[in-house]
C-alpha cells in the first residue's frame, strides 16, 4: 500500500516572536487540546491569511477567524487572550465570511496597544484544528520565514495602497478635464 502525502505551507498571520504553543498562558491552547498549531507574540496589529484558502467563520466579536485552506485544511487563528471580552472592539475586518483568500494577504487589525491597556495579552495561537487525517505530517510552519511572512503582507498593503492612489489620481484627473471642458466650450 502506497501512502500519498501532500504539504501546505502555512504562513504566519502576524509579524512578531514565534512561541511554542506549549509556552501560550492559557491551558486550553497549551494543552493541544483544540489542535496542534504554535502561537506568535505580534509585534504589529496586520493580520493576515496563513493560507490559500476560504474565510470559513469570523467569531461575532472580530477576535478569531477560521480558515479552509485550498487542500481542506481547517486553521483557527485566535487573537490574544480573553480578547473575546472586547466585543469586538479593537478588532477591524477585512474581510467577510466565504472570502476566497491567499497567503499573507491583510484579513484583519488588531489594535494591540488597546488590547494591552484593557490588561489582556496579545499573544496569538495558529491551530490546526482539523481537514486532515494526519495533520503534523502534511504541514509544515515555517518559523524562520515568520518575518519574511509578515514582510509579504504589508508589501502586498502597500502595493495595494499605492494602486488605489493612482486609481484616485486618475479619476481626479478625468473630472479635472471634464469640469475644464465644460467651462472652456
Amino acid at each position: 500500500m502506497t501512502t500519498t502525502r501532500s504539504s501546505i505551507v502555512v504562513t504566519a498571520p502576524f509579524s512578531g516572536k514565534l512561541v511554542p504553543l506549549s509556552e501560550v498562558p492559557d491551558e486550553t491552547f497549551a494543552s493541544g487540546v483544540l489542535g496542534e498549531g504554535i502561537a506568535i507574540e505580534p509585534s504589529d496589529g496586520l493580520f493576515c491569511s496563513p493560507v490559500d484558502g476560504t474565510v470559513e467563520t469570523i467569531a461575532e466579536t472580530k477576535h478569531a477567524i477560521g480558515f479552509a485552506a485550498d487542500n481542506g485544511l481547517e486553521i483557527l487563528v485566535h487573537v490574544g487572550l480573553e480578547t473575546v471580552s472586547l466585543n469586538g472592539e479593537g478588532f477591524e475586518i477585512l474581510v467577510k465570511e466565504g472570502d476566497k483568500v491567499k497567503a499573507g494577504q491583510p484579513v484583519a487589525k488588531a489594535d494591540l496597544a488597546l488590547i494591552r491597556e484593557r490588561g489582556l495579552k496579545t499573544i496569538t495561537s495558529l491551530v490546526l484544528t482539523g481537514g486532515a487525517d494526519d495533520i503534523a505530517s502534511i504541514v509544515k510552519l515555517f518559523a524562520r520565514d515568520v518575518n519574511v511572512c509578515a514582510k509579504s503582507c504589508a508589501n502586498r498593503a502597500m502595493r495595494h495602497s499605492a494602486y488605489l492612489q493612482q486609481l484616485s489620481q486618475r479619476i481626479l484627473s478625468c473630472i479635472v478635464e471634464n469640469v475644464e471642458s465644460l467651462f472652456l466650450t
